[in-house]
């Protein structure tokens, strides 16, 4: 039994855990049996998937005094093991921190984050873990404490930047996981990386080539998985590209001299791409037979020329040349201004329609003899006597599952240039920016003086990945741009001025093939990405390098992949460990603790992008319990505006265009009906 000294620290509230098999075992029987024994035990996985819990819990039901310490970085040693006061007589006396008294008069200490713990801190933690369970306080003249019987140590651990691929830029996550996935049985560990040799598989990235001295498409040789191993800086240049890599991660001061971005200050210059080398040979004829594949589903019916949804009048062509610069200029330009919307005919039929809008007949009249001729539909245009816009509809809902195969889509945050358009010919490039351009860009005169006028060039979006993408399809022209960001305007009449917005402004064209910017802006920032993922591309070893980043940069090839997160656990402490489960979201768990099918379908929709460092935010099973109780407390409006506030401004706007697509009125309504119901009861 322990004393009386930690008795306040044991848990009054039951937290009402349910028990869970980790890795095939029931964890409380692992806890009861581990503590018995005092063997140390490691929790990893990720936020609120129960790790605290259960221990608190345990404790809960076994009177056991319980006390969690978070470790940052910044914890020190004195704040664990303790240290001299003041007294009330004018000189010092000795405080036990909760670490010490924890081990002096027994009870249950959890350290979270143990792998943000600083060098200091896991110094003390060895001498507690290993057999011998001493603490010795060198500040307390080197006194020694000898573990209490009734001690036991717990620990937890928490368990992209977009890259230019030869088919269009993909988050270097995705690229790795993806390939990791599909040839699983190939993965090989060394050191501390997963790594999965590529060279005989058709993988490729745009890169340097010393010996060329261009931009091109190269063969990646091996994809890399790394656990953490340092922190993480952001670079900012000149023109506003910026990167996120560790300080061990490099970028190039000169060709075949990387430099590694902890060595790097304010003011240096690094070599970036100015211009990439178009050697593709196109991507020739789709056969729209695929969307029948793709929604087997679905009502679609072909013949060998035409494909149609069963009972429609509009017959569109089966088979389309993705090498048409004509297709491109309406793709382009359908990024900027159209839509998908629905009407209901006389036969109250559901109709997927595509619409263009816009004020000048002419470029109407070119659209629908893109139809005509590429897509061999008919369209009709309607003019709002109003605004005097003109909007051109495509009754067609082959044509609308054409554009959402290529994933363009109608919501403006979500934008983003079809990965194909990267694979195309030149002239289909300078075509598709032209639409988009014809669209969405702008042109004026700025007034100089003394000096010749300059005509500005620009095209602004709230989707900041059509941005980046543009900025890198501007590339293949040789065009300079920057990317200038603004924020949100609360008194503008324009709508899209009440979000962020990006700014592409274009600068001067160049033949070069690599240019010098300059660094205005180096810092470290907080991120809880927890793995980091490298591409391995041959030249000579100075030069091995791949192309990535807000606006382009040439990254240098390592074995020791950037981290975008904590440090790993010290493979010496982790040894002191005689037990490790590892936890996640345990979907058997959570049906029971949260009722609501569409709070669950929403975790199931968020938590994949958490993983791929798409969402900072974590999603809980303690937060969606949460949301359901507020549901019941506050009504529904109120307690999505409260769930939505655990998240950055960013994510919650893309979190609540998921939120409405899954909570619909009759939803809504029924979980507030159910919410009544509780309380009734």
């Amino acid at each position: 039994m322990t004393t009386t000294n930690n008795k306040e620290f044991i848990p009054t509230v039951d937290g009402k855990y349910i028990p869970r098999k980790v890795d095939g075992i029931n964890d409380v029987e692992v806890f009861t049996r581990a503590y018995k024994h005092k063997m140390n035990i490691l929790l990893v996985g990720e936020t609120g998937t129960g790790k605290t819990h259960a221990v608190r819990d345990f404790c809960h039901k076994n009177k056991l005094p319980y006390f969690p310490l978070n470790l940052t970085e910044s914890t020190q040693v004195e704040d664990l093991v303790g240290q001299m006061i003041p007294d009330e007589k004018g000189g010092f006396k000795w405080v036990d921190g909760p670490l010490t008294r924890f081990i002096r008069y027994g009870g249950v200490i959890v350290v979270e984050e143990i792998n943000a713990a600083n060098a200091g801190v896991l110094f003390v933690l060895h001498s507690i873990l290993d057999d011998q369970r001493r603490l010795c306080i060198t500040q307390k003249d080197g006194e020694v404490v000898t573990a209490h019987e009734d001690f036991w140590f717990v620990a937890s651990l928490p368990k992209n930047e977009p890259v230019l691929m030869n088919d269009g830029l993909v988050k270097i996550g995705d690229v790795v996981e993806n390939n990791f996935k599909k040839y699983e049985s190939e993965l090989k560990t060394i050191g501390d990386n997963t790594v999965l040799n590529t060279q005989e598989k058709e993988i490729f990235c745009y890169a340097y080539d010393p010996q060329q001295k261009k931009n091109v498409v190269k063969k990646i040789t091996a994809l890399i998985k790394h656990k953490p191993t340092d922190f993480i800086y952001q670079i900012k240049t000149k023109n506003n590209r910026t990167c996120q890599l560790t300080g061990t991660h490099s970028v190039f001061k000169t060709v075949g001299q990387p430099v590694k971005v902890s060595e790097l200050k304010k003011g240096d210059k690094i070599i970036a791409p100015s211009r990439l080398d178009n050697s593709n040979k196109g991507n020739g004829i789709l056969d729209l037979e695929l969307i029948r594949d793709n929604y087997p589903e679905k009502p679609i019916l072909l013949n060998k020329q035409k494909i149609w949804w069963h009972r429609s009048p509009y017959k569109m062509n089966r088979y389309i040349n993705l090498d048409n610069p004509e297709l491109a200029w309406l793709l382009g330009f359908w990024i900027a201004e159209g839509s998908f919307c629905s009407t209901i005919n006389n036969k109250s039929a559901k109709l997927d329609i595509v619409s263009w809008s816009n004020k000048k007949y002419s470029r109407i009249q070119r659209i629908r003899k893109i139809l005509k001729d590429v897509f061999g539909t008919e369209s009709y245009t309607v003019k709002d006597k109003r605004t005097g816009v003109y909007n051109i509809v495509c009754g067609s809902k082959c044509l609308a599952y054409f554009f959402r195969h290529f994933k363009i889509t109608t919501h403006a945050k979500e934008k983003e240039i079809p990965s194909f358009v990267f694979s195309a010919k030149q002239n289909f490039i300078d075509s598709f920016i032209e639409g988009m351009w014809e669209g969405d860009g702008t042109k004026h005169t700025v007034k100089r003086k003394g000096r010749k006028d300059r005509i500005e060039q620009s095209y602004t979006t709230i989707s900041k990945k059509l941005a980046n993408q543009l900025s890198y399809l501007l590339l293949f022209k040789g065009i300079q741009t920057a990317i200038y960001t603004h924020k949100p305007s609360k008194h503008s009449k324009d709508g899209c001025c009440r979000q962020k917005t990006y700014q592409i402004r274009i600068g001067k064209t160049t033949t070069e093939t690599l240019l010098p910017i300059e660094i205005i802006d180096i810092k470290k920032i907080k991120t809880t990405k927890q793995y980091v993922y490298d591409f391995e591309v041959m030249n000579d070893h100075k030069n091995d390098n791949f192309i990535g980043g807000f606006g382009a940069f040439l990254l240098h090839n390592t074995m020791n992949p950037d981290y975008e997160g904590t440090k790993p656990l010290n493979a010496a402490l982790k040894d002191r460990f005689h037990v490790s489960l590892y936890y996640d979201y345990d979907e058997v768990i959570e049906k029971q603790l949260v009722k609501s099918d569409e709070i669950r379908k929403l975790a199931a929709k968020l938590r994949p992008l958490y993983k791929k460092g798409e969402l900072l935010t974590p999603v809980s099973t303690r937060g969606l319990m949460q949301f359901e109780k507020n549901i019941e407390v506050f009504g529904h409006d109120a307690a999505v505006e409260s769930f939505l506030n655990r998240f950055n401004r960013d994510e919650a706007q893309s979190i609540r265009g998921a939120m409405e697509l899954i909570f619909t009125r009759k939803t809504k309504n029924a979980l507030v009906e159910e919410a009544n119901e509780k309380v009734g009861r």
